[in-house]
């Protein structure tokens, strides 16, 4: 009874706030609930896409790399890349050059091949030089050949990528 008799005294801007705040109130909390559901769910769709896309782009990566590996070991058993590191010394000038011109071509078509090979080069351990798709040959092994030495020791081949 006490009750009905204060909210009888409340003026009518009181009682207008006071409905408008339990009107509003429970719409604000389904509006504030439906929100943070749906940054859950965006959240969730947003991760799942990312991780759909990384998988693609690793899949790719690694699809590529395979590739860029079989053109290598290919390469490491070419006509040219063996005679060049064996049979150098006993070759004219014309056939030395003409040799190196068609390993330059296909270190260019190795590197045209894949969007990720930036440069390709073949070190030719025999001649202590290197051939590279960016440059004509070096007449000294390059610096990033020290890096995969310990490799090409072991590898027993005349030439290494």
């Amino acid at each position: 009874m006490r009750l009905r008799a204060s909210w009888m005294k409340l003026s009518i801007f009181h009682k207008l706030v006071i409905a408008l705040l339990v009107v509003v109130a429970p719409l604000y909390g389904a509006g504030y609930l439906m929100n943070q559901l749906g940054e859950a769910r965006l959240k969730e769709e947003l991760s799942n896409s990312l991780q759909t896309r990384t998988d693609f782009f690793m899949n790719s990566l690694e699809a590529e790399f395979d590739h860029l590996l079989t053109l290598m070991q290919e390469y490491i058993i070419d006509k040219d890349l063996q005679h060049i590191a064996y049979l150098s010394r006993t070759m004219t000038l014309f056939e030395f050059t003409e040799v190196i011109r068609r390993i330059e071509s296909k270190l260019a078509q190795l590197k045209g091949s894949s969007v990720y090979a930036e440069s390709v080069s073949a070190h030719i351990l025999t001649l202590g030089r290197t051939l590279s798709s960016e440059r004509s040959i070096s007449f000294r092994l390059e610096d990033d050949f020290e890096a995969v030495r310990p490799l090409a020791e072991g590898n027993g081949s005349g030439a290494f990528f």
